[in-house]
């Protein structure tokens, strides 16, 4: 998929990743399916998807069990966890201001 804006895509489909422990390791099968042992996806709308990563997964391994993330996307992933209050507080005013009445302000 390819677009120029953000604001084009409605929906972006992705695949779930868990981080494991310690390092830049996440792994494919995270704690709400691992009884199954089955990765887990998602749509997201545009207001959620945040950045894209540097990241990529050879083509030969396109499903690994793990994946291992280069130094600047696991710095973006620990700026993010540190702020996810910040973050998540953003998200919400974010939903009201466009739902919401304009003279607000």
């Amino acid at each position: 998929m390819e677009s120029s804006t953000i604001a084009a895509v409605s929906y972006l489909g992705v695949q779930l990743f868990q981080y494991y422990r310690l390092g830049q390791q996440f792994r494919s099968v995270t704690d709400a399916t691992a009884i199954f042992q089955t990765k887990q996806f998602l749509l997201l709308p545009s207001i959620q998807f945040l950045c894209l990563l540097e990241t990529r997964l050879p083509l030969e391994q396109s499903s690994p069990p793990f994946i291992e993330l280069l130094p600047g996307d696991i710095d973006r992933y620990k700026a993010l966890k540190s702020g996810q209050r910040e973050v998540t507080a953003a998200l919400k005013l974010s939903k009201k201001r466009g739902g919401g009445d304009e003279s607000d302000g």
